[in-house]
């Protein structure tokens, strides 16, 4: 797979609606369903962590600041540098919200 097909892989599953843009809110919806699926809290330290986390990585990808993700934007924005200052920490934030009894290999 090329780096333009996985870019949009990762995009078509990141616009859970297919509309064309990811909006906000369907880029914070993984860490509220991790959050619900675990039984988690609002007030949990990583539920909170997670958040902040997600909201680094959505300003850092929404460029123009409308609200809104095109594809274009996201493939500028997607690569290297971008998976190793904002996505790994959003990826690991979830990997931890999953982790409900603290045995995961990657802490």
């Amino acid at each position: 797979m090329d780096e333009t097909a996985a870019k949009r892989l990762v995009f078509a599953m990141l616009d859970a609606d297919g509309d064309g843009v990811i909006s906000k809110a369907e880029y914070s919806a993984r860490v509220e369903r991790v959050t619900l699926a675990t039984g988690r809290t609002d007030d949990d330290p990583l539920v909170i962590a997670a958040r902040a986390n997600g909201a680094r990585a959505w300003a850092a990808m929404d460029a123009d600041g409308d609200g809104g993700v095109t594809f274009d934007e996201y493939a500028a924005w997607a690569g290297a540098e971008a998976f190793d200052t904002v996505c790994e920490p959003v990826l690991g934030g979830l990997f931890d919200l999953a982790d409900t009894d603290g045995t995961a290999p990657w802490t």
